[in-house]
């Protein structure tokens, strides 16, 4: 027990946040941060993927829910791009801190592309935003879930052939990012080339291994998927 905030590297510089919304693509200073010590409120689909394709009839759609020190009192599933929500049934287990797992029986109502959300609350009230709030590493993102499915009864084609274009993850990216964090902080950035390429800089003095011939392809990449959204 210290009667001081912990002055390490993660605590002082890495693990932190704005105490306010800022601009996305604002540099902010470690000092005027502070540091996340506690979970967002939380909830994943983890039974499909996005992009699955399913056959027509019943499914059984399943998850995990978690929060900080209040515990995860509900689970709303919306089939329909949350026009209506519906509550899923809770896991029995549940203590302080831990993963609440949840279930939801669904029949799609015919052969369709249907954008399925999941969104949590907490005993406090807190629920999950529909976006997420921007900071500088991307922390604390726990914006609704949405996980697109294919309805149909056509069964896939036995392969699938690469075209020139196609989205493809470099290396560098699945080698050097992906092994610490999910994509999630990266969709939710949007930054520009240059401010990619200090981020990437930033986490190689962080740790992460990147070689040298890769640095370039793998912020090439991140700049043409994930930069500066359009003003509109």
């Amino acid at each position: 027990i210290r009667d001081t905030e912990f002055d390490g590297f993660f605590m002082k510089t890495a693990y932190r946040i704005p105490p306010r919304p800022v601009l996305p693509g604002s540099t902010v200073d470690p000092a005027q941060m502070t540091p996340v010590t506690s979970l967002s409120i939380k909830s994943i689909l983890a039974s499909h993927a996005d992009g699955d394709e399913v056959r027509p009839g019943p499914l059984k759609l399943s998850g995990a829910a978690w929060s900080h020190a209040a515990p995860v009192v509900a689970v709303e599933v919306s089939a329909d791009t949350g026009r209506t929500w519906k509550a899923a049934t809770l896991g029995s287990d549940r203590a302080p801190f831990a993963w609440r797992l949840w279930e939801f029986p669904w029949t799609p109502p015919g052969e369709a592309y249907f954008t399925v959300m999941v969104r949590a609350r907490n005993s406090l009230g807190e629920t999950q935003p529909l976006q997420p709030e921007w900071n500088p590493s991307g922390y604390s993102h726990n914006a609704v879930q949405s996980v697109r499915l294919h309805v149909t009864a056509t069964p896939p084609p036995a392969a699938v052939t690469m075209k020139a274009g196609d989205f493809v993850r470099p290396a560098a990216l699945e080698q050097s990012c992906l092994t610490c964090h999910s994509m999630e902080p990266i969709e939710q950035q949007r930054l520009t080339r240059a401010q990619w390429q200090r981020e990437v800089e930033k986490m190689q003095r962080w740790g992460a291994k990147v070689r040298p011939e890769l640095k370039e392809i793998l912020v090439d990449f991140l700049a043409n998927h994930y930069g500066v959204r359009p003003v509109r």
